[in-house]
């Protein structure tokens, strides 16, 4: 027998390492298993650990038959890739000398996890017996058939995943039942005997075959789904009988001829449901077993729950699909779905989960007592990701969830499930964490109701000893959260023990002695607590735990140890808070402690009287009515404190008197009516009013107390250097009748500070009446003086030692930062992505695109921008050394040094992705900021330069005449040819100067905008999105698209609170694109319009005037607005601040605002009347030129000359600056700044007779002023008549109206534009 099988026999024996030498990615770590049949190890890649299955080649005409094999495992693996639950080969490869077949390793099979603890539950191995018929049902919808199932196939994760692996694709359907070799030799290779193969597959005859035995094993059948549903049957039946398997390789022979029933190991399977259906499913004859999928639909809601079908496996099955999903996101995902969770597993009503009530308001409604153990297979798989988590968010999430499934699971899951990965999160770096931990493992703790046999010892054994370090934290909060918790840890402790002494679990120890040992590990925690270094930690344990640590220690450790302790606490000067503690702690300690304390508690409570702070005041005497109202004080422990706290009836502070009337009232309602004559009303009576019999009731108190002390007089006293002689000298004065008025006078024996201290005192409202009060609150004074000089030299000396040891060094960095470079190393700016364009209009790919497209693919700056790039991803292919993004690749059989660069995938949180966002915002913004600055330091304030000696001439190059009503402003776009204007007849058009070089016979506007409505006062282009924007008088404004004069935005104002808008302008700051105008009311807007909303708002206010233009400064950190009264406001945007406002001498009107072109701070503005120009400078807030054209003197406030300037463009020539000026005498002037006399009048009015004028320069008040003095014409009537004429006169060329606007166009030549109320634009050249 077996001598077929050894007819070849290896020439040499090598280790299984020795064949993966031909698998250079592939790194060698330990054997699985050595058979003669396979060899098995475990190797490493840059993927993860795999499985390499090695079939050495003997005989070297075997390896043309391996590639038959390798055909038919790689189909088989492809029909598998879409199963969750099958686990395939990925990776095939014959080499001269083996076969090598490579799969992803799973840790523990099934066979393994039944002896592994903690042990699989009922529900658990009903969801494990599941997962296998669905494994087997998805391979056999795919034509695919195991051949092989048994335990050590059946792999399972670490949240009880299964994977069926291993398909026996190579080996043989039928074996010879007379022969075990081939069983042996196939399928036995863990040497358990074990035989799970349907009876069908043995056959009678013995196959023997010639030399190639080893793998030439002849199919003569097909594997069949029956086969698998017998080898399923056996495993399900191995699975609920804790290991006992059902056939061995004798018996399944013997069962298979009738004379072996496994009657024995079937009755171990408790549930009737899952009993009949292995009986069912290990049938001899295989036509009468069912299909996989009729066992699932016949048990559904019977054996298997039915949330397995409907919930549970679709929600797990996207946690075990690739990509895989990252730890932290499996936590975040099951917090998000936690509600459905609850609902579909039966551990919530779905009215409970929706219904929107706070976390309080839960916990007080009652909740069924129901236990879901389905929710066990949910917190196996927290647990699974939770030593992985890379995020404290997501740990928090997870301690959350933990706490969370504890209310629903039973007590034996939490303490051997949950409680080891709260421990483990005990210990993580963070401190939020382990505070988290803690409070988790409290409330876990007090989760549980019964203690199994098996974790009678858990707090001595393993609790208390795992919270050992957790006293000694670095981190107060941590220390902090200890503290909140050790008296619900102690008191769960103790219940465990009362349990344990109940059910009879204790043998070796006695209850005392359990009790006792207990006591003093809880006694050692609390007195470490107590002597903590932080304060706060003290706090935390008086205030919250330390009435529950009175009833864990009981009286007689409650006084020793507790309160012994607790007094201390007054000793610290320094901490009102923790005296404050103490004093509301104290009620709580002495009503357990008992009546036999009062005397310890007495100088005690006297001493929170003289406290430095007025809240431990009324601490202390809120304390003493707790305690009298307790009945722990006797009558005249009771008597005593009424003696010392009646003279606060009259203290300044308002919450301590009332604490004293509720404890006079409390002492009143305690004691007879004979004794509360004669004992409290002698104590109370001098502060009250007039005599009052019913003490008890405090509101009839109040209403009689005399008026309290002053603040200042109370004050003054406590800081005085001697209490006793200021109120012995005002005693004395009282006696020999001084008025208070002239004590500090008429005393001249005493010293100048207590003088000082007696003229403090007359001041601060002394009366005589309070005199005699004062003298009976003498005693608390003194001792009040005196502990707040002893708390002031405490905290004197400790602040000097603090001066000396704690000095700080400024020089080093005592905190790590994190520092972003916002612009690239090299420093180079592609200046291609320049917003503002000097070349005419930005032709973006954005733009192009219709809103359609846009609204699909997105905008260029959506795909360009990495903060946008990241926001829906939560995985990125990270290189793990420099931390730069990389682009995903598919997996392939690339070299090992690839993999490790492109193959892992890193997490990325939330908070890293919004930082990443945020750092490409601000160099969106620096990168903006930098280019403009540069554009400012490199070019002139035009953007192109005029020509040498540039000046106009006044030749008229086109008349357009299109607008029917006045034209109010002209604005180039960009530095290209196109100019706009807009009109009073609510058009906007748009020309090109262009047609003008061309000679166009009809000059005709471009494009034309007549939709808005109203007359047209402002409009601005905006560059950046390739529109312009206009406002009218019925309050809108619209923003239109120049390539098709469509709207692109409008918005439309308030009339009644913002008016209209009188002026506008548009700058970009690189993150925003914000179009600012201003209103007839008074305030500046600034409208992203990327956003919806307004940006800002400046409120210049109706004060100073209307305001009637505005200009921004170049960088766009400042603009100025001028009103209607003369007033120039200047802005600071980075601020939102006016910072220097300018008033004209004679607060005329300022009709236009430009900004200088060479002086950065000063400001250019046209003021109605006289033709004037002025330039001020908004630094010093001093105006230093003034342009006069006016026959009025220089400067002059009175009677101003009619005519002033509407329209103005201020300029830089190759001279210097010069400004294009014209108003409403129709004549346009060019006045030359740095050489006045070349100043000239460039065209006349039509209706003007043109005369001489001339320019020269003046100082006036200190203001250099450039005027215009014009000499009228010579005329000679009799040689006017002589002369004959050549023909009809030619048409003036000037404007016959008033010149509302000036621009300067560059291209295709240097023009001058004007436009004229009567609707006419001139180019002049």
């Amino acid at each position: 027998m077996g001598n077929h099988l050894a007819g070849i026999a290896p020439s040499q024996i090598s280790p299984v390492e020795t064949y993966l030498s031909d698998l250079p990615d592939i790194q060698y770590e330990s054997s699985l298993g050595s058979t003669r049949f396979l060899k098995v190890a475990k190797c490493k890649t840059w993927e993860g650990l795999v499985v390499v299955k090695v079939f050495v080649i003997h005989d070297p005409t075997l390896q043309h038959q391996l590639f038959t094999y390798k055909k038919k495992i790689e189909d088989v693996s492809t029909k598998l890739i879409t199963a969750p639950n099958c686990l395939q080969f990925q990776y095939l490869k014959v080499t001269e000398k083996a076969g090598l077949m490579i799969r992803q390793y799973v840790k523990s099979n099934l066979y393994d996890r039944l002896s592994t603890r903690p042990f699989l539950t009922c529900i658990e191995k009903k969801w494990i017996a599941f997962q296998l018929l669905y494994a087997l049902k998805q391979a056999h919808q795919q034509g695919v058939y195991h051949g092989d199932v048994k335990l050590e196939n059946v792999m399972v994760s670490s949240w009880n995943w299964l994977l069926l692996a291993d398909f026996a694709t190579i080996k043989p359907t039928t074996l010879p039942e007379n022969d075990p070799a081939d069983f042996t030799y196939f399928f036995d290779t863990s040497r358990r005997r074990t035989c799970y193969l349907a009876p069908e597959r043995f056959s009678g005859a013995l196959q023997t075959e010639s030399q190639h035995a080893v793998m030439d094993v002849k199919d003569k059948d097909v594997l069949t789904p029956a086969m698998d549903v017998f080898s399923a049957g056996c495993c399900l039946a191995e699975l609920f009988t804790e290991g006992h398997a059902l056939f061995d390789l004798t018996q399944l022979l013997a069962y298979r001829v009738g004379d072996y029933h496994p009657t024995k190991v079937l009755d171990k399977i408790d549930d009737p449901r899952v009993k009949a259906m292995v009986e069912h499913m290990i049938q001899r004859d295989p036509s009468t077993r069912q299909s996989i999928n009729q066992y699932l639909d016949q048990e559904r809601g019977l054996a298997f729950p039915e949330h397995f079908y409907s919930f549970l496996w679709p929600f797990l099955k996207q946690f075990a699909v690739t990509p895989i999903m990252p730890h932290d996101d499996k936590i975040k995902q099951i917090k998000n779905s936690l509600g459905d969770i609850l609902v579909a597993l039966g551990a919530e009503d779905k009215d409970f989960i929706n219904e929107e009530a706070t976390d309080e308001e839960k916990k007080d409604k009652e909740k069924p007592d129901r236990k879901c153990e389905a929710l066990i297979i949910i917190s196996s798989l927290i647990s699974s990701s939770l030593r992985a988590l890379h995020f404290t968010s997501s740990k928090l999430d997870a301690l959350e969830l933990l706490g969370k499934l504890s209310e629903y699971v039973p007590d034996e899951i939490i303490l051997d499930r949950i409680l080891p990965y709260i421990f483990h999160l005990l210990h993580d770096d963070e401190p939020r964490v382990r505070v988290y931990s803690i409070h988790t493992l409290t409330h876990c703790l007090t989760l549980v109701s019964s203690v199994p046999r098996s974790d009678a010892n858990i707090f001595p054994e393993y609790i208390l000893p795992s919270l050992a370090d957790i006293i000694q934290d670095e981190a107060i909060i941590v220390r902090q959260a200890y503290a909140e918790n050790i008296a619900t840890i102690a008191e769960t402790a103790l219940r465990f023990l009362e349990y344990s002494q109940l059910q009879g679990m204790m043998t070796s120890y006695s209850y005392e002695t359990e009790l006792a040992t207990l006591q003093e590990v809880i006694q050692q925690k609390v007195a470490t607590m107590f002597s903590d270094p932080s304060n706060v930690v003290k706090r935390t344990l008086m205030e919250k735990t330390v009435t529950k640590l009175c009833v864990f220690f009981g009286k007689q450790k409650a006084n020793d140890v507790l309160l012994s302790h607790m007094i201390t606490f007054l000793n610290d000067k320094h901490d009102r808070h923790l005296r404050l503690s103490f004093f509301t702690s104290i009620v709580g300690v002495a009503a357990y402690i008992g009546c036999h304390c009062a005397d310890i508690l007495k100088p005690l409570l006297l001493q929170g009287l003289s406290d430095a702070e007025e809240s431990v005041v009324v601490a202390a005497i809120e304390a003493m009515t707790s305690l009298t109202e307790l009945g722990l004080f006797p009558t005249h422990l009771q008597c005593d404190l009424l003696t010392h706290t009646s003279p606060l009836l009259i203290h300044p502070n308002l919450w301590i008197r009332q604490s004293v009337v509720g404890l006079v009232s409390v002492i009143a309602g305690l004691l007879p009516l004979v004794n509360v004559q004669t004992a409290i009303v002698a104590r109370v009576q001098p502060f009250l009013v007039k005599p009052l019999l019913q003490l008890n009731r405090e509101v009839c108190i109040l209403s009689c107390l005399r008026p309290p002390i002053s603040r200042e007089v109370f004050d003054a006293l406590v800081k005085s250097a001697d209490v006793g002689q200021a109120l012995s000298l005002l005693q004395d004065a009282q006696q020999q009748k001084i008025p208070l008025a002239t004590l500090p006078s008429s005393l001249s024996h005493i010293d100048h500070p207590t003088r000082n201290l007696l003229r403090r005192l007359v001041g601060g409202g002394l009366t005589e009446e309070n005199i005699e009060q004062l003298i009976k609150m003498q005693d608390h004074l003194t001792r009040l003086q005196r502990q707040k000089k002893a708390t002031e030299a405490i905290r004197s000396s400790s602040q000097q030692q603090q001066q000396q040891l704690g000095l700080i060094s400024i020089s080093e960095k005592l905190i790590p930062t994190h520092h972003y470079h916002l612009l690239p190393e090299d420093g180079r700016i592609d200046g291609s992505t320049l917003h503002l364009s000097h070349k005419g209009l930005i032709q973006s790919p954005s733009l192009a695109m219709n809103e359609e497209w846009q609204a699909m693919f997105g905008t260029t700056e959506d795909c360009g921008s990495p903060g946008r790039a990241a926001e829906n991803r939560s995985i990125s292919p990270v290189d793990s050394e420099t931390g730069h993004s990389a682009p995903a690749t598919v997996l392939s059989s690339k070299s090992s040094s690839e993999g490790d660069k492109k193959g892992k995938i890193k997490c990325v949180s939330s908070c890293k992705k919004e930082l990443e966002s945020l750092v490409a915002i601000k160099c969106e913004e620096h990168l903006e900021c930098v280019r403009k600055r540069r554009a400012l330091d490199t070019l002139a304030w035009d953007t192109r330069l005029p020509p040498p000696d540039w000046r106009p001439r006044g030749h008229l190059m086109a008349h357009l005449h299109e607008h029917h009503g006045s034209v109010n402003r002209l604005v180039p776009i960009g530095d290209s040819s196109i100019y706009a204007s807009c009109s009073s007849d609510g058009t906007v058009k748009v020309w090109d100067c262009y047609r003008i070089e061309r000679k166009f016979s009809i000059n005709r506007s471009k494009f034309t905008y007549s939709r808005q409505g109203g007359s047209i006062l402002a409009i601005t282009p905006c560059i950046t999105t390739q529109s312009i924007a206009s406002a009218s008088t019925n309050g809108s404004i619209h923003v239109v698209r120049l390539d098709k004069m469509t709207l692109a935005n409008s918005c439309q104002l308030d009339a009644e609170k913002d008016g209209y808008v009188v002026d506008m302008h548009f700058f970009d700051t690189g993150s925003q694109s914000v179009l600012t105008y201003a209103t007839v009311y008074g305030t500046i807007v600034g409208w992203d319009l990327r956003a919806p909303e307004v940006a800002w708002k400046l409120e210049n206010g109706p004060r100073k005037g209307v305001i009637t233009s505005y200009a921004l400064e170049g960088t766009q950190s400042w603009l100025v607005a001028g009103t209607s009264s003369g007033h120039h406001v200047c802005w600071d945007l980075r601020f939102m601040l006016p910072i220097s406002t300018i008033t004209h001498p004679r607060g005329a009107a300022v009709r236009r605002v430009n900004m200088h072109p060479k002086e950065g701070s000063w400001v250019v503005s046209a003021i109605n009347g006289n033709n004037e120009i002025s330039m001020w400078d908004m630094e010093t807030q001093s105006r230093h030129m003034t342009l006069w054209a006016s026959p009025k003197p220089p400067l002059c406030m009175t009677q101003p000359f009619n005519n002033s300037v509407l329209g103005m463009y201020v300029g830089q020539g190759d001279r210097g600056a010069y400004v294009l000026a014209g108003g409403t005498d129709s004549i346009l002037r060019y006045w030359d700044l740095c050489d006045p006399k070349s100043s000239y009048i460039v065209c006349h009015g039509a209706n003007d007779s043109p005369g001489t004028c001339s320019y020269s320069s003046r100082v006036v008040d200190g203001t250099e002023v450039i005027v215009e003095s014009t000499s009228k014409p010579r005329t000679n009537p009799s040689a006017g008549d002589d002369m004959p004429r050549r023909g009809p006169d030619q048409p003036p060329p000037g404007h016959k109206d008033i010149i509302s606007d000036v621009i300067v166009m560059n291209d295709p030549q240097r023009l001058v534009i004007t436009s004229a109320r009567d609707g006419t634009i001139k180019m002049w050249k």
